[in-house]
């Protein structure tokens, strides 16, 4: 081989290495992922190992159903008619043989009163109001109830007597106000009760009124108040 072939020989081989250089893409492609598998619906077909880990399913939080605000407050009403005193004394009412007269109801209460002692009367019997107070009495049993306004009460036995002085002559009422005469009369005159209760600001008026004694107490029906009356432990109440 000539120097002249050796030279063109030379000069050949750069220029071709030159152009491998200058157009990678003629010499080398790079590798592509696969191309997936496609289901009828072009959906992708993807195969899962049986061993793998399950996929978790997502729990859903339910949605509150939704409930009438009128429902929401008679629930509420009958939660705290089932809590009232008056739902925990009904309940007690069914372990006293003597039931309590339906008009004397209200103000019955177990803890203070208990049960029934009898099964009540309608009586007669009177009042009077007075400027820190009232009077009651009961024929049946002769007795004066003094209720104050400030909650205590006090009782008496009637003692008075047809007869004996209905009145004091020597005490002088003023204007607008009445000195109590006969069973009233006689026991505020004798207990020093002019100074707790004062004058009488009406007449003593009779009635018939239902009254019921209990093992701890009375509960009668008074005209003055309109309602039944409870007497217990030295208090009264509605």
């Amino acid at each position: 081989m000539t120097r002249k072939s050796f030279a063109v020989i030379f000069i050949l081989l750069l220029l071709s290495l030159a152009c491998s250089f200058s157009m990678p893409g003629a010499l080398w492609k790079p590798s592509l992922p696969p191309t997936p598998d496609l289901d009828s619906a072009n959906r992708v077909v993807v195969d899962i190992p049986e061993d793998a880990a399950p996929t978790l399913t997502p729990t859903l939080t339910p949605t509150p159903a939704f409930v009438p605000l009128e429902d929401i407050l008679a629930a509420e009403k009958a939660t705290k008619e089932a809590e009232s005193p008056e739902a925990e004394t009904e309940s007690k009412a069914g372990i006293c043989i003597n039931p309590v007269l339906p008009n004397l109801f209200k103000a019955w209460n177990y803890d203070s009163l208990k049960c029934p002692a009898g099964s009540g009367v309608n009586t007669w019997a009177a009042d009077q109001s007075f400027e820190g107070g009232y009077m009651f009495w009961r024929s049946d049993r002769k007795k004066i109830y003094v209720l104050y306004n400030g909650g205590k009460y006090r009782e008496f036995d009637d003692t008075f007597q047809d007869g004996q002085p209905e009145s004091d002559p020597s005490l002088s009422p003023p204007p607008g106000k009445q000195q109590p005469i006969r069973g009233f009369g006689k026991v505020w005159r004798e207990n020093n009760l002019q100074q707790e209760l004062g004058w009488a600001t009406g007449r003593e008026r009779g009635y018939r009124a239902a009254v019921q004694d209990f093992e701890g107490g009375v509960i009668f029906w008074s005209r003055i108040r309109s309602k039944a009356i409870s007497l217990s432990g030295g208090a009264w109440g509605f």
